[in-house]
C-alpha cells in the first residue's frame, strides 16, 4: 500500500501547488480548470450543471431534459445532468440511492462555471437542493426558460426561488419539446 499513499501524497502535493499558483496569480481554481480544458479542447466550452425536474411525469421531464441539454449545447455550454445520467442505475424512489445520485451530481458542480436552472416545469425539491448547493460552493446560478418570453422568476432569498408566472400544460410542453427536437408530437 506504499504506492497508494505515495499517490495520495503526490496528489495532495499537486493540489497544494495549484492552490499556491492560483493564490499568486489571482486566478480561481475553477478558472484554471476552465482555461486548461479550453486549451486542450481548443474550444471555449463552458462546463455547466443542469437543474430540471425529474419527479412527477418522468417521461415528460426526461423529454424536457433533452431539450434543456440541446439548449445548453447550442449556447456553447458542456452540460452535465446527473438526474438524466443516473436515472437508470439508481432508483429515485429509494431515498438512499436518490441521495447518492444527488451527491454525485453535486461533486461535478465543483468544476462547473455555472448551474443552469430550467424553470418551465417549476422547481422540484431536487432542483432547490441543487440551487442551495450551488450557493454553498459559490457556483453562479442562471435561470433559464425555453418556452416563455419575458418570463418572471425572482429570488425569494439566497437559496430559494418562487414562481411568479402561470405554468404551461403538460401537453403543451410535450408538443413544444417534440417540435424543438424535430420529432412528430
Amino acid at each position: 500500500m506504499a504506492g497508494s499513499s505515495e499517490f495520495i501524497s503526490i496528489d495532495a502535493e499537486a493540489h497544494a501547488l495549484l492552490q499556491r499558483h492560483c493564490a499568486n496569480t489571482g486566478q480561481s481554481m475553477r478558472g484554471w480548470v476552465e482555461q486548461l480544458i479550453s486549451e486542450r479542447v481548443g474550444d471555449p466550452w463552458r462546463l455547466v450543471v443542469v437543474e430540471s425536474p425529474l419527479a412527477g411525469d418522468r417521461e415528460l421531464n426526461l423529454l424536457y431534459l433533452d431539450v434543456c441539454l440541446r439548449d445548453c449545447l447550442l449556447r456553447g455550454d458542456a452540460p452535465f445532468a446527473s438526474h438524466g445520467l443516473y436515472v437508470g442505475p439508481l432508483r429515485d424512489e429509494d431515498a438512499a440511492e436518490r441521495s447518492r445520485g444527488m451527491n454525485a451530481g453535486f461533486a461535478w458542480r465543483r468544476c462547473a462555471a455555472a448551474t443552469v436552472v430550467y424553470v418551465d416545469l417549476g422547481i422540484s425539491g431536487g432542483m432547490k437542493a441543487g440551487v442551495e448547493h450551488a450557493h454553498k460552493v459559490g457556483c453562479e446560478v442562471e435561470i433559464r426558460s425555453l418556452f416563455t418570453q419575458g418570463f418572471a422568476w425572482k429570488w425569494v432569498d439566497t437559496t430559494s426561488i418562487a414562481k411568479v408566472h402561470p405554468s404551461r400544460s403538460a401537453a403543451d410542453v410535450r408538443s413544444r419539446c417534440m417540435e424543438i427536437l424535430g420529432c412528430a408530437p
